[in-house]
């Protein structure tokens, strides 16, 4: 398979693309062929894919390089925003802590984490991400 200028595509599609060739018995390839300069942030990123062939780990350089987005708004090609409580990459660690004290809040019932739960719950942009 020949994928000319790969730089267009996203690194999931060149990912699944490239998870094509190479059934069965015999071994398939798969080239990524410019035909232009492209920018640095751009062979970064294929760099990735010739790199990997973990789909997660594949997505997981893609959030570094691209950002995680607009948890409130429309944005999903990532986010430059410096108003972010923490980076979900590098502190994935926390943020698991973080949502384990959560439940452990919501399950001792607490008055006021009860009133918060309901006045938050009719919003529809901060419920769908709890």
């Amino acid at each position: 398979m020949a994928i000319i200028n790969p730089e267009r595509f996203g690194l999931s599609s060149l990912h699944q693309l490239r998870g094509r060739v190479g059934r069965g018995d015999k071994p398939g390839f798969c080239f990524l062929v410019n035909d232009k300069q492209i920018s640095a942030l751009s062979m970064e990123r294929l760099k990735v894919i010739e790199a990997n062939t973990d789909g997660f780990k594949i997505a997981e350089e893609d959030l570094k390089l691209r950002g995680e987005g607009d948890l409130f708004g429309t944005d999903q090609s990532g986010s430059l925003s410096q108003n972010r409580l923490a980076n979900i990459v590098l502190h994935a660690d926390i943020l698991y802590e973080a949502r384990e004290d959560a439940f452990e809040l919501i399950k001792a019932h607490d008055p006021d984490i009860e009133k918060l739960l309901e006045k938050f719950s009719s919003d529809t942009r901060i419920f769908t991400t709890v």
